[in-house]
């Protein structure tokens, strides 16, 4: 309900939606059909599609594979178990350095790890009444090395974890406004089995929470203007981060 890509709905991107959603590429093809309240959905999405280098393209490259199963007997209720595969395409841009463990390598080396990683999703909306909305999802990855990068890291896996409880208030205080709460935590590597070539761990140390609330207040039928906080403990899954709380207002003018 909160899912507005930014332009309305949630302010950050993990409030936005499941973060296994952000991983895949952009350019594929997709296929939707539905069996009475019983929604299908399977897709298959290349990150480097428009490269025609060698290890790259719409098939030589990286890619997601993913299926999707949903239950909507209603306008009021929905859920919906999501799978996804790809290769080298494991990182959301959300969460700790270690989830986005690509990112994580490139930094420390200069190369990222080439990695498989098998995803699960579950995501529910549920309109208890016509004034809230609840909310949420769950994911958990498995991702595998698939190289040492000359020696720098080992091959194993990681187990990389989020989930999040959402509350909506649609039409709170005047019709068209909307109020919502995010109470989560972004991705972060509970257990890894691939130590750096220093012995150091490659899980997370500590948990991180993500809060984050805001009201979307319809100016006129063209503008919207969106107060909100977001609270994130720990960044970085690591309590010697001092808290982050950033304040924030977000204006969209539609036409």
């Amino acid at each position: 309900f909160l899912d507005g890509d930014g332009a309305s709905g949630a302010l950050s991107a993990f409030g936005t939606r499941n973060p296994l959603y952000f991983a895949p590429g952009q350019t594929g093809l997709g296929l939707q059909g539905n069996y009475g309240a019983l929604q299908f959905s399977a897709g298959y999405l290349a990150g480097d599609a428009n490269d025609p280098n060698p290890g790259a393209g719409l098939f030589n490259g990286s890619y997601t594979a993913l299926g999707q199963v949903g239950y909507v007997p209603n306008d009021n209720f929905g859920i919906a178990l999501s799978y996804f595969h790809g290769y080298n395409q494991l990182d959301t841009g959300t969460g700790s350095q270690r989830s986005n463990f690509r990112f994580f390598t490139e930094e420390l080396f200069g190369e990222a790890v080439p990695t498989i990683n098998n995803s699960l999703g579950l995501q529910f909306t549920w309109r208890i009444v016509d004034g809230f909305v609840l909310g949420g999802w769950g994911g958990y990855t498995k991702a595998v090395t698939l190289s040492t990068l000359d020696g720098q890291l080992e091959r194993g896996d990681l187990d990389i974890w989020n989930w999040a409880v959402t509350l909506a208030f649609p039409d709170l205080f005047k019709e068209g406004n909307t109020a919502g709460i995010i109470v989560g935590m972004q991705p972060w590597v509970s257990s890894s089995s691939i130590r750096l070539n220093d012995g150091s761990a490659t899980n997370d140390p500590d948990t991180s929470f993500h809060i984050e609330g805001f009201y979307e207040w319809k100016l006129t039928d063209n503008i919207a203007l969106t107060p909100g906080v977001i609270v994130i403990t720990s960044p970085n899954s690591n309590n010697n981060n001092s808290t982050l709380v950033i304040g924030t207002i977000r204006t969209t003018f539609t036409f």
